[in-house]
């Protein structure tokens, strides 16, 4: 037997995330096109307020956009998809981490430790007291234990950002944050390069962030591919063959400890 998951030779780790990561996909689709639903409707709705009293001798023509405005509580398209992403973002970044940690306690529930007395002890990944669950750097040493690399410079960039969106909504404060995390492109194109610039949509210190759709789509993709990469070596320990390193090696790196079985 080999890991495979097309046939569902996965750790149950695997099947929870990857359910996660559906839902996580699922909400990012639906949310938009629900969005631009609505927004639509409102717009339309703004629009024949307006011409059901328009007077010219009274009215600009532009009085819909208030109306719209004052109808979506200030919340522009725009914005609500910088909301829905920014929740895709962490949202992925928090099942990644899950998954992490479930995988790891999934491998070591496969043994039990007999200390010298004979008796018998379940192993857990370390953690401090007052924690429901380990931090990140026993997690990352835990898997490099188990030769599975899940702290790439990519990881590190998205859990950066995650950090950025939880704690500053996005905010640039830095140069040295903006030359990091701004994601400029082109929004339009000039049609005669000749007279025209093409137009960007350049960060700056002080902004947002730019989340966009592509951008969001390539983090789940990166987030998703280290979880396969590393979910053959949690299956083989659990499941088939694989074995656990030296339960003592864990213990005196202070990445497990033990508990009655």
């Amino acid at each position: 037997m080999s890991w495979s998951e097309e046939t569902g030779m996965v750790s149950r780790a695997f099947d929870d995330w990857r359910l996660t990561d559906r839902d996580i996909r699922a909400f990012l689709t639906l949310a938009v096109q629900w969005a631009e639903r609505s927004y639509q409707e409102e717009w339309q709705k703004a629009e024949a307020t307006l011409s059901a009293v328009f007077d010219p001798d009274v009215h600009y023509g532009d009085e819909h956009v208030d109306m719209f405005h004052r109808s979506v509580g200030g919340l522009w398209p725009d914005d609500f998809e910088w909301i829905i992403r920014g929740t895709v973002v962490k949202e992925a970044v928090t099942a990644f981490e899950v998954y992490l940690d479930k995988a790891a306690q999934e491998a070591l529930d496969r043994y039990r430790w007999t200390d010298d007395a004979g008796q018998k002890h379940r192993m857990v990944l370390r953690k401090l007291q007052t924690w429901q669950t380990p931090g990140w750097d026993v997690l990352v040493r835990f898997h490099a234990e188990l030769g599975n690399e899940i702290q790439p410079e990519r990881v590190k960039f998205i859990r950066d950002l995650r950090h950025l969106l939880t704690h500053q909504r996005g905010e640039l404060r830095t140069e040295e944050q903006r030359a990091r995390f701004a994601d400029d492109h082109v929004i339009a194109y000039a049609k005669d390069s000749s007279k025209h610039a093409d137009i960007w949509d350049e960060a700056s210190v002080g902004g947002q962030v730019q989340l966009r759709h592509e951008r969001v789509m390539a983090i789940l993709h990166d987030l998703g591919a280290v979880v396969r990469a590393a979910d053959p070596v949690i299956w083989s320990i659990r499941w088939d063959n694989g074995t656990l390193p030296d339960p003592d090696i864990l213990r005196s790196r202070k990445l497990i400890q033990m508990l009655p079985a």
